[in-house]
Parts: structure tokens; sequence; C-alpha cells
């Protein structure tokens, strides 16, 4: 993992990482440890960067622990095993669930309503319920989204802005033919 990526990306104002292809705890805590300044972690401690608007925001270290987001990218069979691990990494704000990498890793590509592909993070959700972690899962459509929301997830995000634009537009085509 690059955790100056973690630390640049931060130090340049975004409000949290998402990290990608988590599959071990050790990974989690690396990137909570680059999100995080001492003593909660070791992001590098500059007060002229952005974040920090360049020095004048003095209550910048007071309050960037508890402000930038840490989120873990769930996406493989490695992550789904070692789940209750990642889970139990300290200063880790939610996990990410990713059911189109996890689909071609569940053997089912693309297939994300497929039986195993729902269970699967339907079953990574309530351990994130058990852990009193915060789970965030793609839904491709507002029926997924729904679904999703019911069983508690904190977040969900809705497709993606090509696939919505291409469907506007298909819809549009529909109508003129």
């Amino acid at each position: 993992m690059r955790t100056k990526q973690i630390e640049a990306a931060l130090d340049l104002g975004a409000d949290g990482v998402l990290v990608p292809h988590v599959s071990f705890a050790q990974t989690a805590a690396e990137a909570v440890a680059a999100a995080r300044f001492a003593p909660e972690g070791r992001r590098g401690a500059n007060p002229y960067v952005r974040a920090a608007d360049y020095s004048a925001n003095e209550r910048f270290f007071a309050e960037a622990n508890e402000r930038a987001a840490c989120l873990a990218l769930v996406e493989g069979k490695q992550g789904v095993e070692a789940i209750d691990e990642i889970l139990a990494v300290p200063g880790l704000d939610a996990v990410f669930i990713g059911p189109v990498d996890l689909s071609a890793a569940l053997g089912v590509t693309g297939q994300l309503e497929h039986p195993t592909v729902v269970e699967t993070v339907r079953g990574l959700v309530e351990q994130g319920r058990g852990h009193g972690v915060a789970t965030v899962v793609f839904a491709p459509t507002p029926e997924a989204a729904r679904r999703w929301l019911s069983l508690g997830v904190r977040l969900v995000a809705l497709s993606v802005d090509t696939g919505l634009i291409l469907e506007g537009f298909r819809a549009a085509l529909a109508q003129v033919r």
C-alpha cells in the first residue's frame, strides 16, 4: 500500500480516503496510521499544507483526526475471510463493500444480484453491525440501494454517473423511436 498517497490526499484537503483492495487487517491498520496524526497514527505533521490553510488553521491538528475518514474497500475473497480482523482495526471509520469486484472473486463476474454475491454482502453488513463499524455498499440500481439501506447500511453509493447518463440517453432514444 502507498501510505504516502493517503497522506498527500489528506494534506490536499480531502475529507477522507477510500483504500482499495483491503484483504488483511494489517493493510487496514497501515491505512488508518497514514490517515491519523500521532499518537493515533504516523501521518506527517506538516501545518503548511492546503488542508491546514497553509498554517492559518490553528485547530488543524486538534480536529484533523476526527475530520478525516478512513474507509477500507473490501472486494475480494481474502478480505471477506479476514473481515472480522479488518473490522476490529482501531480507528477504521467504515468498510466499503465492493460487489463488482466481489462478484468476480466469487466466480460470477458482473452478476451483482447473484444470490452468492447478495448473501456475501449481507453477511459482511451484519458483521460490520456486530463490530459497530459503519458499512457502505455500492448499489447499481435504486432497488439494490433500498435493500442495503433496509439492512442498516449507513451509506450507499448509487450507481455511477456514466451509467445513469447512459440509461437516460437510452430511455430518451427509446421514446424517439
